[in-house]
């Protein structure tokens, strides 16, 4: 019997790998019948002698075999292990586990990308935050309001793994400090947002036109490490986004329609619509064209790239 894991979802193959070694070790305490093989430079005799072996003592094997075809340059070994995977027994249970996507390609990939046999784990999106959220606060006797929900996953971005550790951290600290409801501005003090939040909590305080706050997340951003014309694009995307959304609300869209249509995260979709509240519909495509202009003012030369962001700043939290 074989299986194939594979997928971008490093953190879900990891935790169904987990389960299947836990479940098989209740029968077998041991953990004699468990082989774990390095699919990198696997050869024919490493890969066969563990799965034809009968059991120790026990009615299974389990060998899991580790990124075989992503790593593996052996293409003859590769071949001929697709052409007698028939021949490996029932008494053992081959898990062939890939950190990403192989080539679809590749004759050993298109032999087990069968239904029944292969899953794979798609990359996390922000609805997989949430239900990881969910779950852990649910075993927990802390509570969690909606705005710090929608910003915890904003603040992750789709990072499974970051996201289960930001989840622990957040439960110890209320329960040390005798928390009862994690709100929003808990989830500001303790996680440092993903870039990408980071640049609308950027957006929201221009939009605000906060300019202080403006200033001083701009600057978090450079310190951070961030590039000034990456900081601009960024700003340019996030106009973009009310643009968008205005041109959706304007045909009088409601904001889960607009997230579905316009793919762009709910908890997004609502900060900008209160945004967009402070801005007409004239000055929002000013100030785009404004982008537009510092941008080119920028990569030709013409003004330093710190300078025109914060001079931007302080025209859109004036204006």
């Amino acid at each position: 019997m074989y299986y194939l894991f594979f997928g971008q979802d490093f953190y879900s193959i990891k935790k169904k790998v987990s389960a299947i070694k836990e479940k098989f070790l209740k029968s077998d305490p041991s953990a004699i019948n468990i082989s774990k093989l390095s699919g990198s430079e696997l050869k024919g005799d490493d890969f066969w002698a563990p799965v034809l072996a009968a059991p120790f003592l026990a009615t299974k094997r389990l060998i899991i075999v580790e990124n075989l075809l992503l790593e593996n340059k052996d293409d003859d070994f590769k071949k001929n292990l697709s052409k007698n995977l028939s021949k490996i027994p029932e008494t053992s249970l081959v898990f062939f586990i890939e950190d990403g996507s192989p080539d679809k390609r590749g004759v050993l990939f298109k032999s087990l990308n069968k239904p029944g046999i292969a899953q794979n784990f798609e990359l996390p999106t922000p609805n997989s935050i949430g239900k990881l959220l969910d779950q852990k606060i649910g075993e927990s006797d802390i509570k969690i309001s909606s705005d710090a929900r929608n910003k915890f996953i904003l603040y992750v971005g789709v990072d499974l793994y970051r996201a289960e550790n930001e989840i622990i951290k957040l439960i110890l600290y209320s329960k040390h400090e005798n928390i009862q409801t994690i709100e929003a501005s808990l989830i500001e003090e303790m996680i440092r947002p993903e870039n990408n939040a980071g640049i609308f909590d950027f957006i929201d305080a221009i939009g605000s036109k906060n300019r202080q706050k403006s200033v001083s997340l701009f600057n978090k951003l450079i310190e951070a490490g961030e590039n000034e014309l990456y900081i601009l694009s960024m700003i340019v995307y996030q106009f973009r986004n009310m643009m968008t959304i205005l041109s959706y609300l304007e045909r009088h869209a409601q904001a889960a329609e607009i997230a579905k249509a316009g793919k762009i995260h709910p908890f997004v979709v609502q900060k900008t619509i209160g945004i967009l509240k402070k801005y007409s519909k004239e000055k929002l495509l000013e100030n785009y064209i404004k982008l537009g202009d510092a941008d080119f003012a920028i990569k030709t030369g013409q003004i330093e790239p710190k300078l025109c962001i914060l001079m931007l700043i302080s025209d859109f939290c004036t204006s």
